[in-house]
This record gives structure tokens, C-alpha cells and sequence, in this order.
């Protein structure tokens, strides 16, 4: 009778260490899930604020070029860039070769 306990509780010990692999491979998998997830917004949001400064830098040069005032360009032979400084981001913008680059 002793073997049959002996049996029985270690039918019980394979089980939980079964169902305890199963359980780890389900929160490792939405462990993953979650930091590809991140990753992904992170993306989404740093396009999004680059399309901002882009579209902020096209209204910038369309003014300028619209009312003729360019104060604050820079002019380099018949190339003209404006620097804006904003929450210590830092981004110029070039009116003939339609550039933006942004420093953090």
C-alpha cells in the first residue's frame, strides 16, 4: 500500500509542475506580447511627433515665403534655415532642401 501513496503523490508532483510550465509559458507569451506593444506606441509616438515638427516647419516657410519676412533665417547663398528652440528640442528647418532635423 505504501507504493501506491508514494505513486499517487508523485502523479501529483508531475501534475503541478505541468500545469505550473503551462502557466509560465502563458504569462512569458503576454509578457512579450506587452513589450512588443510598447515598443510599437513608442514608434507611433515618435512619428507622430516628427510628422508635428514637419508639419510645423512647412507652416513655418510658407509664411515666411509668403510674406517675405525672414527674420530669424539664416541665409547660406540661396538656401535659408530657421532654428526653433522648444522645451529643449531643437529643430532646423531648410527652405530649399526641404529638411528637419531634430536634435534631443
Amino acid at each position: 500500500m505504501r507504493q501506491s501513496i508514494r505513486s499517487k503523490e508523485g502523479s501529483v508532483l508531475l501534475a503541478t509542475v505541468g500545469i505550473t510550465l503551462v502557466a509560465a509559458a502563458v504569462v512569458g507569451g503576454y509578457l512579450k506580447m506587452t513589450l512588443m506593444e510598447l515598443k510599437l506606441s513608442q514608434k507611433t509616438f515618435l512619428m507622430q511627433r516628427a510628422m508635428n515638427l514637419a508639419e510645423a516647419g512647412l507652416e513655418e516657410g510658407m509664411d515666411a515665403i509668403n510674406t517675405d519676412d525672414w527674420t530669424g533665417w539664416t541665409s547660406v547663398g540661396y538656401c535659408r534655415k530657421l532654428s526653433i528652440y522648444q522645451k529643449g528640442l531643437a529643430t532646423g528647418i531648410s527652405r530649399e532642401s526641404s529638411t528637419l532635423r531634430t536634435q534631443m
